[in-house]
C-alpha cells in the first residue's frame, strides 16, 4: 500500500510538471511548432521557465486574457484546461522569478533616533537625549534608513555603550526616598539678566499695568536718530536703582492686590536673554507656572494691542544658555490682562529655564541703543508678572524606569563586601541659580548615604528580573535556555 501511494504521488508530480507543455502541444503547436513558426513564434523549442522567463510570462498572460488560442480557432481549450494551465504556470513562474531575483532584506542597525526611542521605551523614560552622543548615520540618496549607509564600527559600539550608561543613570533610583519637592515663586526684576536689561532700557518696570516710578523709563538722545549706544551718564544710577530694595524687592507678597511686572520690549539676544535663573538639581517632572500679558508700547507706556502677544519657555543644557534650547511650551499673553499659564514638563538636572517673548520682532538694535530709547520706542511688548517652579514631582517612588530594571527589590544602604560600590555623581547646583544646595538642601541631602538595590538571593532575583526584562528588550519570547547563561 505504501509503495502504491508513493508511485501515485510521483506520477501526479510528473503529470503536473508536464501540464504546461502538454497544453501547448494540444492547443498551440499546430501554428507554433518548429516548422510552422507562425508569427515567428516557435513554442516547440521553448526553453524552461527559468531559461526564458519573459517569453513564458507572455504566454501565461495571452492564455489568461483569452488571446491564445485565437477565437477563430475551432477547437478551444475547456475552461478547466485553461484555468489549470494558468494556475500551474503561475506557480512555476513565481518560483522562477524568485530564483532569478532572490527576495532578501539586508539587515541594518538602528538609526540614532531609533536607538534613542528604543531605549526610552525599554526603560520607561519620560525623556532621553542621547543622539548627540552617537556617530552620525550615513545617508544613501538622501535617506538615513538604508542598510548600506548604516555601518557598524568599534566607534559605534563604544558610543552605544556610553549612551546606554547615561540612560541607565537616568533610569535608576539612587536613594530610597524621593528628592524633596522644591517650590518657589520668582519675580523677574530681581533676576540678573532682567536687571541688566532694565538698566539699559530694553525692559521696563511696570506696576498696575503702568510704568513703575521706582525705575524711570529710560530715554536719552531724543534729538538724534539711529544708533547711540547703551552708555550714558544715567547708566550707573540706573544700575544702583535696579539693585536697590525699591526695585529688586518692589514685588508685592503673594496674594497682594498689586505687584510689579517686567515689560520686555526686545526679543531675546545672546547675553541679554530673559533667563529665569532656575536650574534643577534633580531631574524629573516639574510644574511650571507664569503670569503674562501683552501690550503695545507707545508714548512711554503700555497700551492695548490689536492682537494677543506670545511667549515661550525653553530649557537649555548646562553651559548653553545662549543657544537655541528646547521648547517646553508656548503661552498666550492677552492685551493688558494677566493670564496664568501652567505646564508639567520633564527637566534634566542642571538645565536652565529661559523666558522668550517670541512675538516681539528684532529691529536691528537693542532698544537701549536706539536714540530716544524706551521713551520714544514704539512696538509690541510682553510683560511677565512672576514665574513658579515646583518639583521634582514623583507620584510613585522608585519611578517606573527603576522598577523596569529591578522590580520591587528594596533600596537599602550599601553594606560593602567584595563587590565594587555603585558609582554616584556628586549632588551639586549651578552657581547663582535656584535652587541652591547650600540654602535649599539640608547637609544630609547634600551628601546622602550610599544606597543601592539589595537582594537576599541574587541569582534567583537576577533570573526573575531577566525573565521579565529580556522579552521587552528582544521584542520576542525568550526561552529559559537563553536566560541561564
Amino acid at each position: 500500500m505504501s509503495l502504491r501511494l508513493a508511485i501515485l504521488t510521483l506520477l501526479s508530480a510528473l503529470a503536473s510538471a508536464a501540464e504546461p507543455r502538454a497544453f501547448l502541444e494540444k492547443h498551440c503547436y499546430e501554428c507554433h511548432d518548429k516548422e510552422t513558426k507562425k508569427g515567428g513564434l516557435d513554442l516547440e523549442s521553448l526553453g524552461s521557465e527559468k531559461q526564458q522567463l519573459d517569453r513564458w510570462i507572455m504566454i501565461h498572460d495571452a492564455v489568461a486574457d483569452g488571446e491564445m488560442p485565437p477565437a477563430k480557432k475551432k477547437t478551444q481549450p475547456t475552461a478547466t484546461e485553461r484555468n489549470t494551465f494558468v494556475a500551474e504556470l503561475d506557480t512555476r513562474l513565481t518560483a522562477a522569478a524568485t530564483a532569478a531575483h532572490p527576495a532578501g532584506t539586508q539587515l541594518r542597525r538602528l538609526t540614532r533616533q531609533e536607538f534613542e526611542n528604543s531605549l526610552k521605551d525599554l526603560l520607561a523614560l519620560p525623556r532621553l537625549d542621547i543622539t548627540g552622543m552617537l556617530l552620525a548615520d550615513g545617508r544613501v540618496s538622501g535617506y538615513d534608513k538604508i542598510a548600506s549607509g548604516l555601518d557598524l564600527s568599534p566607534g559605534h559600539l563604544a558610543a552605544y555603550q556610553e549612551a546606554i550608561e547615561k540612560a541607565l543613570d537616568i533610569a535608576i533610583a539612587t536613594q530610597s526616598t524621593a528628592p524633596r519637592v522644591y517650590n518657589k515663586r520668582i519675580y523677574p526684576a530681581g533676576l540678573f539678566k532682567f536687571g541688566a536689561n532694565l538698566s539699559h532700557g530694553q525692559y521696563v518696570l511696570l506696576k498696575d499695568k503702568q510704568p513703575d516710578p521706582a525705575l524711570p523709563i529710560r530715554g536719552g538722545h531724543e534729538n538724534k536718530k539711529g544708533h547711540v549706544g547703551f552708555e550714558g551718564p544715567d547708566l550707573k544710577e540706573r544700575g544702583a536703582l535696579v539693585k536697590s530694595p525699591a526695585v529688586a524687592k518692589s514685588q508685592s507678597a503673594v496674594g497682594a492686590k498689586s505687584q510689579s511686572a517686567v515689560g520686555l520690549l526686545n526679543p531675546n539676544l545672546a547675553g541679554y536673554e530673559a533667563a529665569m535663573n532656575v536650574s534643577p538639581i534633580f531631574a524629573g517632572n516639574y510644574r511650571l507656572r507664569l503670569s503674562v500679558w501683552g501690550f503695545r508700547w507707545a508714548n512711554g507706556k503700555p497700551n492695548p494691542c490689536d492682537a494677543p502677544q506670545a511667549a515661550v519657555l525653553r530649557a537649555h543644557e548646562e553651559g548653553k544658555q545662549q543657544e537655541g534650547g528646547r521648547l517646553l511650551a508656548a503661552f498666550t499673553a492677552p492685551s493688558m490682562e494677566s493670564k496664568i499659564g501652567e505646564i508639567t514638563a520633564w527637566l534634566d538636572a542642571h538645565e536652565s529655564i529661559v523666558f522668550d517673548p517670541v512675538s516681539i520682532p528684532w529691529i536691528g538694535l537693542r532698544v537701549g541703543q536706539v536714540a530716544g530709547r524706551a521713551v520714544k520706542h514704539v512696538g509690541p511688548g510682553v510683560a511677565l508678572d512672576w514665574f513658579e517652579i515646583e518639583g521634582p514631582l514623583n507620584p510613585i517612588w522608585p519611578p517606573a524606569s527603576h522598577t523596569r530594571l529591578f522590580g520591587n527589590l528594596p533600596i537599602k544602604p550599601w553594606t560593602g563586601g567584595d563587590a565594587l560600590p555603585p558609582h554616584r555623581e556628586k549632588i551639586r547646583s549651578q552657581g547663582g541659580y535656584l535652587p541652591s544646595i547650600y540654602f535649599d538642601l539640608t547637609p544630609a541631602e547634600r551628601e546622602p548615604k550610599l544606597e543601592t538595590v539589595s537582594s537576599a538571593q541574587p541569582v534567583e532575583d537576577a533570573r526573575k528580573l531577566l525573565t521579565d526584562f529580556l522579552p521587552r528588550a528582544f521584542r520576542r519570547d525568550v526561552a529559559a535556555a537563553e536566560i541561564e547563561p
